[in-house]
């Protein structure tokens, strides 16, 4: 009976944890997206003083360098379509070995009479299945992203994977 509580605490405490650090990671991205996002502004801002008449910003605005620094989709915060194939399947390898981590963790529960090892037992293959499913999904999904993204010219190379 001792065991299982101490195991019940670890579970517990190991579930907190994990959710503090997953909230941890986005706020630590959000924060580095705004960061990023007024580091442009203010980039902007010095790059409109360099000029003393709008006349001469439009002027330079519709050069090739004048566009390219003004063009807000060459900026930092447009996404990249093979990083975001590699966090989906990232995020699928790990929820789907969670799902087995549950189902294999499940087997020390096997003949078990009492009813609530047995509800803990049905509880965790659930959510064994659950994590299972959305792995294989998220995997899959990240696999046929990655097929059209280089269908469509999106992913030009290998090589950009490979970086």
């Amino acid at each position: 009976m001792e065991a299982v509580i101490i195991q019940e605490t670890v579970i517990t405490v190991a579930g907190i944890g994990f959710a503090a650090f997953v909230i941890w990671l986005l706020f630590r991205r959000y924060n580095l997206s705004v960061k990023i996002r007024l580091e442009q502004a203010e980039y902007r801002n010095r790059l409109l003083e360099k000029f003393a008449t709008a006349a001469e910003f439009i002027e330079f605005a519709r050069t090739p360098e004048g566009r390219s620094l003004v063009d807000p989709s060459t900026s930092k915060l447009t996404s990249n379509p093979a990083q975001g194939v590699i966090r989906t399947i990232q995020v699928g390898v790990g929820s789907f070995f969670v799902g087995v981590a549950l189902m294999v963790g499940t087997s020390r529960l096997d003949g078990q009479t009492d009813i609530n090892f047995i509800r803990q037992a049905l509880n965790e293959k659930f959510w064994g299945t659950v994590g299972i499913s959305l792995g294989i999904g998220l995997i899959l999904a990240g696999l046929i992203a990655y097929v059209l993204a280089k269908q469509m010219g999106l992913i030009k190379s290998r090589s950009m994977l490979d970086k």
